[in-house]
């Protein structure tokens, strides 16, 4: 989707003479919004973006019922990265989904970034931030903008100021 609508992925047509069909992530109270990344498994579909009314990171996850819930809004599951992160201007540029985990990418208030994993569809999320600070030294992350995950749960993920990270649970 792009920042002049709602919310919006495009999903196999539902009619023979459509190309796609879009689906409103929205419940009409997001004007405008972008959907900067998708990606899907066995186990579902995810997409991030932004709200652009507030500024807010956001990521839709579904499962496997996507085919047959995921033409509605009520399908989805919702996430606002303020729950983990708190107030302030967040934009989720990255996600990536794969062996049980979603990994979500972004920004927070214009000068940091984060990364932020999920074992539960996107239902709830943890941030993994401060571990990676811890494991680097670093002050703070650049803002990240790509991930991928691979089997066993390990996943990488890159951004600004040539950041590249290499995270495995429990190392």
């Amino acid at each position: 989707s792009n920042i002049s609508g709602p919310l919006q992925v495009y999903l196999p047509p539902t009619e023979d003479d459509m190309l796609f069909t879009p689906v409103e992530l929205t419940d009409g109270v997001i004007e405008y919004g972008e959907l900067w990344d998708v990606d899907a498994d066995e186990d579902g579909l995810v997409v991030g973006g932004c709200d652009q009314n507030d500024d807010v990171g956001l990521i839709f996850s579904i499962g496997t019922e996507w085919a047959s819930s995921g033409y509605s809004l009520d399908g989805w599951t919702r996430f606002d990265v303020r729950t983990l992160l708190g107030e302030g201007f967040t934009w989720v540029r990255g996600v990536c989904r794969g062996d049980g985990l979603i990994v979500a990418v972004g920004e927070a208030s214009s000068i940091s970034g984060f990364v932020m994993t999920s074992e539960d569809g996107g239902v709830s999320f943890t941030d993994r931030t401060s571990e990676i600070l811890a494991v680097t030294g670093a002050s703070r992350i650049p803002k990240m903008q790509r991930c991928q995950v691979f089997d066993g749960g390990s996943f990488v993920a890159a951004g600004g100021s040539s950041m590249f990270i290499s995270y495995t649970s429990g190392e």
